[in-house]
Formats: structure tokens, C-alpha cells, sequence
């Protein structure tokens, strides 16, 4: 299995269309927040100013 960052771009794209939520806004709702994982989170990266990784 490989690693790529388009793939998950697109992944994210069409579930975005077929959810018409945006794929942060899901997660958050219906994944992390159940589960009560609190410290746990995805950003939108395409948004500016984003934070660095290492």
C-alpha cells in the first residue's frame, strides 16, 4: 500500500460531495466527538495561514 497525499485530496472531494458536508466538519461531528476524542482533530490545510508540521 503506498502513501499519497492526492489520493487522500480526492477521497476527501468526493466524500464532500456526497455528504455535502465538508470532510472536517463530519469527522468532528459524527467520528471525534462520539467517541469523545477530545484531543483529537483535522484541519482544513487549504486554508491560510495553516501551521506547519515537522
Amino acid at each position: 500500500m503506498n502513501f499519497s497525499n492526492s489520493g487522500h485530496d480526492i477521497q476527501s472531494a468526493v466524500f464532500e460531495q456526497v455528504t455535502k458536508k465538508s470532510f472536517v466538519e463530519y469527522l468532528n461531528e459524527n467520528i471525534f466527538g462520539p467517541l469523545q476524542m477530545d484531543h483529537t482533530q483535522v484541519t482544513n490545510l487549504l486554508s491560510r495561514p495553516h501551521p506547519q508540521g515537522y
